[in-house]
């Protein structure tokens, strides 16, 4: 009998995510946050969020469920509330009270994000 073990380790750097203020377009997606329906033609927060290479998934929240660990990580990514992209259809005003709101909540926390490394480990076993 022999027995061959193939070991694969696949390792990659995540990437930050990225975030960017927008109206919704339906009132089908959920605030990732309170779970409520965000209303058709309601300011939100997209985040995009890195899976794997090649792969994101979109989230949404509320513009009034960020909170300082959100807007923390919004600041590790734009460094300031003001570069935080908007939609051209957001009003100029409602754009302006969620990077406001982004800035008083990264008041409230301390701390960094930091870029974690994740290993991806696939072990065939052949046997013979």
């Amino acid at each position: 009998m022999c027995v061959l073990v193939l070991t694969f380790v696949m390792t990659f750097s995540t990437r930050p995510s990225t975030y960017r203020i927008s109206l919704a377009p339906t009132g089908r997606a959920r605030c990732r946050k309170c779970k409520q329906a965000i209303r058709k033609g309601g300011v939100r927060l997209e985040i995009g969020a890195f899976v794997r290479p090649g792969r994101y998934t979109l989230l949404m929240r509320c513009a009034s469920c960020i909170d300082p660990a959100m807007a923390k990580a919004i600041l590790n990514v734009y460094t300031s509330a003001s570069r935080v992209p908007a939609e051209p259809s957001v009003d100029p005003a409602s754009a302006a009270r969620v990077r406001d709101r982004i800035t008083t909540c990264s008041k409230r926390v301390v701390g960094a994000h930091s870029h974690v490394t994740q290993s991806v480990t696939l072990s065939v076993t052949l046997v013979v």
